[in-house]
């Protein structure tokens, strides 16, 4: 271990931690019991790096030495003040007690926390007051627009954002599912639309009637069949710019979901220039919202990402992530799964951190963390994010107040919110020329009705 008060001189003398170790700075490197305590963090840790293949052993090793970091600074925060967890078992000491709630940041089985401390720092409560009664300043009220939805929501008066969701981690496939672009006119599509042209007018209508039928059930697969250049020119350019007026506030493409699989091949299309960027651009997006839920991969997945986010934003796209409560519900390991939250804290190049607050998106709101093999990923990881604005997924605007005292307690300020459950409207106006927000497509159905509605449609099981 590399001992704090000897840095200069050990690295002058080249006394750095060698790749093959696992290391740890020592806050207080003169106290016995931190040194104790760091060496039991590194012991854990060491043992889940053992098993793995040479070709994943060096991602894993970056991504524990910033688990081993962060546990240790809680440990030290618990030194200062008494540590809320005891031993329950023969043979598990209250200091152990202490390290294992450090390491997993909550309190493990074999310990009873007789107050949760996890929310403190330096001794002193994070706890803030709120007034849920007065927004923050450039408060987000946010909301989805389903892909599938006959009418996506488009909000409500006070909307300010919107995420277009899909559930497809592909570009292509994500800007076809939402409208963006339309399939192309091969020869099948030219067939297929011919034949409803045909059924139409046989009914009686005429060609033009019968165009307009066809497109208003499969504009999709029609459109770019049956428009002429001169009705194409007439189109809406840009259609989710918030210059075009489609839709209320900035609009944001969600790539990925419940069911995709993040890994480095998976960004390999977001590159500087290419093609992908280019038609999200074109389509008059402000950003993309990734929904990080499942990943594949170690400190190379967290590096691709926030090259990814750089990328973005020097093309002029801000970023939005969200995830499955505090943090994705599959990773190769815990080490990648904090690593993940906590590079997306740090970031400069992430607007908006969402963590969803459901499951099924048809329940209240869920403030339970992400867990791993050691245990939960707190919300305290959220802590003093560099750029990015905490706005909480949430099932409906009701559950505001609630969200907001709930991390209150936790030092968090929540600056708005992302809407799940759809309020339709998409492309209908009134005679002011607004967009209409009709009756809410839920209405009288129950929270079970409307996760499996949910969970047929966005993920296919059914």
């Amino acid at each position: 271990m590399v001992q704090q008060k000897a840095r200069e001189e050990q690295e002058a003398a080249g006394l750095v931690c060698p790749k093959a170790c696992l290391c740890v700075r020592v806050p207080w490197p003169n106290a016995p019991p931190m040194v104790a305590n760091a060496r039991s963090i590194l012991h854990r840790l060491a043992k889940g790096l053992h098993k793995l293949p040479p070709s994943r052993k060096q991602s894993a090793m970056k991504a524990a030495r910033a688990t081993a970091t962060h546990a240790l600074k809680v440990v030290s925060y618990q030194q200062r003040a008494e540590s809320p967890c005891r031993s329950q078992v023969p043979g598990v000491t209250d200091e152990s007690c202490a390290t294992l709630c450090a390491v997993r940041a909550s309190c493990p089985e074999v310990c009873a926390c007789e107050e949760d401390k996890s929310d403190q720092a330096d001794g002193h409560a994070l706890k803030i007051e709120v007034d849920v009664s007065k927004k923050p300043k450039d408060w987000i009220s946010g909301y989805y627009a389903w892909a599938w939805a006959e009418k996506p929501s488009n909000g409500t008066d006070g909307s300010n954002l919107g995420v277009q969701f899909s559930g497809d981690i592909n570009v292509q496939g994500a800007l076809h599912g939402v409208g963006a672009i339309t399939m192309p006119c091969d020869d099948a599509q030219k067939g297929f639309c011919a034949g409803q042209m045909s059924f139409f007018t046989g009914t009686g209508k005429s060609k033009q009637e019968a165009k307009e039928a066809v497109l208003k059930q499969y504009a999709d697969n029609c459109r770019s069949c049956l428009i002429t250049r001169a009705e194409a020119a007439k189109l809406p350019k840009q259609q989710f710019s918030v210059q075009a007026g489609m839709w209320r506030g900035p609009q944001f493409l969600a790539l990925g979901g419940g069911g995709t699989m993040w890994n480095v091949e998976s960004l390999s299309g977001l590159t500087k220039g290419s093609s992908d960027i280019e038609a999200i651009k074109e389509a008059g997006f402000a950003g993309v919202c990734f929904d990080i839920e499942e990943t594949e991969g170690e400190q190379e997945l967290i590096d691709a990402f926030e090259q990814t986010f750089a990328m973005l934003q020097k093309e002029g796209l801000q970023v939005m992530i969200t995830t499955s409560h505090s943090a994705p519900y599959e990773a190769t390991s815990d080490e990648s799964r904090i690593g993940l939250v906590d590079s997306w804290v740090a970031s400069d190049n992430v607007d908006y951190l969402s963590p969803q607050l459901y499951t099924t998106g048809g329940e209240g709101a869920e403030f339970a963390a992400s867990t791993g093999i050691l245990g939960e990923v707190g919300y305290e990881h959220y802590l003093n994010a560099k750029k990015a604005k905490f706005v909480p997924s949430i099932v409906a605007e009701t559950q505001v107040d609630e969200v907001r005292e709930y991390f209150a307690d936790k030092g968090l300020i929540v600056d708005g919110f992302i809407q799940w459950q759809q309020y339709g409207g998409g492309n209908e106006y009134d005679e002011n020329g607004s967009p209409v927000v009709p009756e809410d497509p839920n209405e009288g159905k129950t929270p079970e009705e409307i996760a499996a509605e949910v969970n047929c449609m966005a993920h296919g099981i059914c």
